[in-house]
């Protein structure tokens, strides 16, 4: 559910720069520190929208948390290159239909992120095919901020496939 606006009550809050965020009625300024949290809760971004998640267990929902302030651009550059490219590995519609809505709304440049399976394949995928068409040397402070972003990825896909396999045998 969209957080209203503190000054309107009306107007849900959007996006306008990172830690920053607007009213969509009367433009109302608010900073994300500014937002109170309960235990358990953490401001998200569904479709454009600011909301307040409570954190809970949900079957198929893995989170990753990112720990640099690079590594979401990072994410959303690997996508947007996997989607320019012709021999990219997003070949199946619905790969390229997720890469689409990580790239422009659920990879925040804050997290956690809450993804799906499907989605974690999707990251996965691209990252495989970013890193083997690397060439260029990178600055390791960057390098390792990327690299760690990659192993919680891979972390949380190999949790979605154990989850999937154990959910398999127990409905066999």
């Amino acid at each position: 559910m969209p957080i209203a606006c503190a000054q309107c009550r009306i107007g849900p809050y959007a996006r306008l720069r990172a830690a920053l965020y607007a009213c969509q009625r009367c433009g109302a300024q608010r900073r994300v520190a500014e937002f109170e949290l309960a235990s358990g809760e953490r401001l998200t971004v569904q479709e454009g929208r600011l909301c307040i998640q409570r954190d809970r267990a949900v079957p198929g929902i893995f989170t990753v948390e990112p720990t640099h302030g690079v590594q979401a651009p990072y994410l959303r550059a690997t996508l947007h290159r996997a989607l320019l490219h012709e021999l990219g590995p997003l070949t199946q519609p619905e790969q390229v239909e997720i890469a689409l809505r990580l790239r422009e709304a659920t990879l925040t440049d804050r997290g956690p992120w809450s993804l799906t399976g499907a989605e974690l394949g999707t990251l996965v995928e691209s990252l495989r095919w970013r890193r083997g068409r690397a060439q260029t040397a990178v600055d390791p402070h960057v390098d390792r901020a990327h690299e760690n972003i990659t192993k919680a990825i891979a972390s949380a896909y190999e949790d979605a496939l154990r989850a999937l396999e154990e959910g398999k045998g127990a409905g066999q």
